[in-house]
């Protein structure tokens, strides 16, 4: 789905909120389970209102699209490294935005689109917002559902693959989760750069059609979780190369066979831990193959995301890179959209869309 503005209608669009408008967003005021602590809330604002924010050099914005991502849901239980910085608090932390209103001296525009950056709790399953400037980044021109999920799934993949350890045409990596949004985004920026991909995932009743979806996007080899210990997959991965690092997002067991395929002086990154089990490694795969395993967080601040920003919208507009499949729902609908984000084995990405 692509939201398109004419030009001859943008300026009506934009006005038709001086007045003021109806917002609804969703909330929670305690951790647990999105599905029964999440309520849909409501507010109309006046012209008085809008007036004063913006007096107040709040920026008001028109949000266009907002995913679910897993650290989200882990939020809103209470599980994630971050805590709220208070109750009530609107969920929600990435999404693309069009800025409606904003002060004189203000460098964004009426009709500019934007994300946001530099706050773990944005507030982005919402219709509209009031932001400070320095949450919100004007991106390129870029398609709207790729803006909605540009900073954390793109940008955590792009960093996991630039900024630890020097790879160069023809390495080879391994990854789990290999299906999961970020997944499919190292795969294929691994395939731009010229890397070699070693891809893990749960087995499931369709995994030949995933397999060839991975192998679509430039995966080189994709294996089940169960098989790793198998003399098969030992002999391909001899034949591709070992890898010389390994992205993590998984833990347990699947993390502890995926390290044992590693070179020596190998590098393991954990970004995520969705199985929910701990990372045990043996301490011979530091001793004697000098493992070095680290733990990543994507930084929201634009001194360190611009670069990243730039080059990925490049992508993205010169068909590099495609977005996972995705399905719409409105905010009223939050709750098909949390349990389709949360369905065993699903690959679709739940998008909230104003």
């Amino acid at each position: 789905m692509i939201f398109k503005f004419k030009k001859c209608k943008l300026s009506y669009f934009l006005r038709s909120y001086n007045n003021g408008f109806s917002c609804k967003w969703l909330e929670y005021d305690k951790y647990g389970d999105p599905l029964t602590i999440l309520e849909l809330k409501s507010h109309d604002y006046s012209s008085d209102d809008i007036n004063k924010e913006i007096i107040e050099k709040n920026i008001l914005v028109k949000i266009l699209a907002s995913p679910i991502n897993p650290a989200d849901i882990n939020k809103i239980n209470g599980t994630y490294g971050y805590k709220s910085k208070g109750f009530p608090t609107i969920a929600g932390t990435e999404g693309v935005a069009q800025v409606i209103n904003t002060y004189n001296d203000c460098d964004l525009k009426k009709g500019d689109k934007v994300i946001f950056i530099g706050d773990h709790y944005m507030g982005t399953w919402r219709e509209f917002g009031f932001f400070k400037r320095e949450h919100l980044y004007k991106i390129p021109a870029i398609h709207t559902m790729a803006a909605a999920m540009l900073l954390v799934n793109p940008c955590t993949a792009y960093s996991l693959l630039k900024k630890f350890i020097h790879l160069t045409p023809g390495d080879v990596i391994i990854q789990n989760g290999a299906n999961s949004g970020v997944g499919q985004f190292v795969i294929q920026l691994a395939h731009i750069f010229g890397i070699n991909t070693i891809n893990i995932v749960r087995n499931r009743e369709n995994i030949d059609q995933l397999i060839g979806n991975l192998q679509m996007l430039g995966a080189n080899c994709v294996f089940t979780d169960d098989s790793l210990k198998s003399d098969t997959v030992k002999n391909v991965i001899n034949k591709v190369g070992l890898p010389k690092l390994a992205l993590n997002c998984v833990g347990g067991q699947n993390c502890l066979d995926m390290i044992s395929h590693l070179q020596k002086d190998a590098t393991l990154i954990t970004y995520g831990g969705m199985s929910k089990k701990p990372v045990i490694i043996p301490t011979k795969y530091f001793i004697f193959n000098n493992l070095k395993a680290l733990g990543f967080m994507l930084n929201h601040d634009k001194s360190t995301i611009t670069h990243e920003i730039t080059e990925l919208c490049s992508y993205f507009n010169n068909n590099y890179l495609s977005l996972p499949s995705y399905k719409t729902f409105k905010l009223n609908e939050y709750k098909d959209a949390i349990h389709h984000s949360q369905t065993p084995y699903n690959t679709s990405k739940s998008m909230f869309v104003n």
